[in-house]
């Protein structure tokens, strides 16, 4: 009754497989240990001397295949019993590591997973920095060829002025030396005019004298 009610609570912690491998189990041992009780008694029975010895003598050996048969289904049961209980233990033995690699797996994934997002920031990083860097180089560019396009169109602006300050310079030059070579070409005709006019007039002076000499020297 002892080993049934250890039985009882042993099975009732049980999955459904066990509890199948342990029936099976006790299935197998109860009618090993009743096929020895019967072999123990066919034997008793063929060795049959006297009835008085044998009547005692059967008493004593079914007491003690009784014992031996009760102390065989105890062994089997406690053999049960160790066998369920090492199969508890392999479970629980299996459940642990089981656990183990399952928490290995998860801090191997973790780490993993911390090391990709570490990668991929320190990636999108550098990718900003260059980003920053060629911006930073595009507006240095930038503003070099603002600087280099003004600085070709004021020194273009200087030049034409400079051109445009020369021409005009020289153009009155020009102006002034066709004004100042007018007014001597005027000069001299004007003074031309003037001296044919004195000898004109002179002319007609020494004609009208020499008339009125003649008149003169007529009249008398």
């Amino acid at each position: 009754m002892a080993a049934e009610d250890e039985n009882q609570s042993g099975d009732e912690g049980l999955s459904t497989p066990q509890k199948v491998v342990a029936g099976a189990a006790l299935g197998v041992a109860i009618p090993a240990a009743v096929g020895v009780a019967k072999k123990l008694l066919g034997d008793n029975d063929d060795e049959s001397p006297s009835p008085r010895r044998a009547g005692s003598s059967r008493r004593t050996r079914s007491s003690g295949r009784e014992r031996k048969t009760s102390a065989r289904t105890k062994t089997a049961a406690r053999k049960t019993g160790s066998r369920k209980t090492g199969s508890r233990k392999t479970s629980a033995r299996k459940t642990g590591t089981a656990r183990k690699t399952a928490a290995r797996k998860s801090s191997a994934a973790r780490k993993t997973t911390a090391r990709k997002a570490g990668t991929a920031r320190k990636t999108s990083a550098r990718k900003t920095s260059a980003r920053k860097t060629s911006a930073r180089k595009t507006g240095a560019r930038k503003t070099g060829a603002r600087k280099t396009g003004s600085a070709r169109k004021t020194s273009a602006r200087k030049t034409t002025a400079r051109r445009s300050s020369a021409a005009r310079k020289t153009g009155a030059r020009k102006t002034s030396a066709r004004k100042a070579g007018a007014r001597k070409t005027s000069a001299r005709k004007t003074g031309a005019r003037k001296t044919t006019a004195r000898k004109t007039t002179a002319r007609k002076a020494g004609t009208a004298r020499k008339t009125a000499a003649r008149r003169m020297r007529g009249r008398r």
